[in-house]
């Protein structure tokens, strides 16, 4: 019931967040919970993952391929093209929306695909090479668009692989030591942090969100077209090569979710004399979040329907 629930817990929680953060205490907590819930939500997914699919999604060329196509030779020219269009005037917000919009998700699309019943053994698969991508990648594109190139130290990627690892490490653990019936009732709890975790973002960035709501107006659009785009290009994609429901899910979250802590780092690190960049990679992922819970809507809406 809470997993068909979950896009309006969603709502809700965004709203009762956006409320809650006008208090400084309650803000400041938030921020401080945002990464142990995260961590905590994606301990949980990892329990649903079947990690005996594992390497044969490694051996899911079509998707690997297609995927990597999306998120890396046709997403940065959409992010230019977007950005030339609407923010050709504001070329340090363009370069901040780009950095965004290049960098695939490397934990909250897992979220959203399990919320979509999409296939996490797929999805988790292909984490790491997105990772790993772009990482060298990055640096690259923003040297190609815009004629500068910088990098991150190694202790920001570190501290993003411990992100990732701890939990899919416990996860691993516990799935080895406890039965599957007390692992049922573990993965129930899902909804709940996830509420939570979108709570605690939205408390803590209430200020900055409103405190900048220029920067949301001029982002907005270009944002909410590309998710739009590579909704249908996702979606499109699958269909060609006759992907099924799980995952077509799977392929449609990995090239929508953005929200990469590498692009913030960097913009943090090396661009900390222009804090729109920055603005940019935060108000973003507050787009995302329910942009996302409402795609998790529309696919499940689509399965149950054929």
């Amino acid at each position: 019931m809470l997993d068909r629930l979950s896009p309006i817990l969603i709502l809700i929680m965004m709203v009762l967040g956006l409320f809650a953060g006008q208090h400084g205490p309650t803000a400041d907590i938030a921020s401080v919970l945002v990464v142990p819930l995260l961590m905590l939500l994606l301990f949980l997914i990892f329990l649903d993952v079947p990690f005996r699919d594992i390497p044969a999604s490694v051996k899911n060329y079509k998707f690997n391929f297609i995927s990597l196509g999306i998120n890396f030779l046709w997403t940065p020219v959409l992010a230019y093209v977007l950005g030339n269009m609407f923010l050709s005037d504001h070329p340090v917000l363009w370069l901040g929306l780009f950095m965004l919009l290049v960098t695939p998700c490397t934990d909250w699309y897992i979220i959203f695909t399990n919320l979509a019943r999409g296939n996490t053994a797929l999805s988790t698969t292909i984490l790491p090479v997105n990772f790993i991508l772009q990482i060298i990648l990055l640096p690259v594109y923003i040297y190609l668009f815009f004629g500068v190139f910088e990098w991150v130290s190694p202790d920001v990627i570190f501290s993003m692989i411990l992100t990732l690892v701890i939990p899919l490490t416990v996860a691993m653990a516990v799935k080895l030591i406890f039965p599957g019936q007390y692992l049922q009732r573990l993965s129930s709890l899902n909804p709940v942090v996830l509420s939570l975790a979108v709570f605690s973002i939205f408390a803590s960035e209430r200020d900055i969100l409103f405190g900048n709501l220029d920067v949301l107006q001029l982002i907005l659009i270009p944002i909410l077209l590309f998710f739009l785009i590579n909704f249908f290009i996702g979606n499109f994609a699958a269909r060609i090569f006759r992907f099924n429901y799980r995952d077509t899910v799977s392929l449609v979250m990995t090239t929508m979710a953005r929200n990469s802590p590498l692009a913030l780092a960097i913009a943090v690190v090396v661009f900390d004399d222009m804090p729109v960049i920055t603005l940019a990679l935060i108000i973003g992922p507050l787009i995302e979040i329910p942009v996302l819970a409402l795609t998790a809507k529309i696919m499940t809406f689509k399965d149950n329907r054929t």
